[in-house]
């Protein structure tokens, strides 16, 4: 049995943007082969900081950081929280929903491919290998 000051956990937020109006998301994906999720499609998200007062303000700053898009507090509603077991350490993911007018910007062009609005099914069925896009920006 482990020792229970031993084990590692992290904790996460993950922003599903949605597209009033319409069942579509926005989402990219991540283009560089030395980190954890290559050719994953995503939504903003990101780890929580120590700076952070609350998970909310987290999701908040991890929108801003890789949209441009500031979101009000209020407008970020929380869905759920989910945990998994990875490389070691348990991993803790608070998910949150934005529903936003704006288009969102590309601000890691070297992390990931441009945002693209697409269907939850469009996303779900593709295989991760699909899409190697190059980004315009690199």
């Amino acid at each position: 049995m482990e020792d229970l000051n031993n084990i590692k956990i992290k904790e996460y937020v993950s922003i599903i943007l949605r597209r009033p109006n319409t069942p579509k998301i926005w989402v990219n994906k991540r283009i560089n082969p030395n980190k954890e999720f290559y050719k994953h499609w995503q939504c903003p998200g990101g780890h929580v900081e120590e700076t952070d007062i609350s998970t909310k303000h987290a999701a908040q700053r991890e929108v801003l950081e890789e949209t441009g898009i500031q979101p009000e507090l209020e407008e970020l509603e929380y869905m759920r929280t989910n945990h998994y077991f990875r490389e070691k350490e348990w991993r803790i993911v608070h998910c949150y929903s934005l529903t936003t007018k704006k288009v969102p910007e590309l601000t890691e062009p070297r992390e990931m491919t441009d945002w693209q609005l697409k269907k939850i099914k469009e996303v779900q069925k593709e295989p991760k290998e699909v899409v190697e896009q190059e980004s315009p920006h690199s």
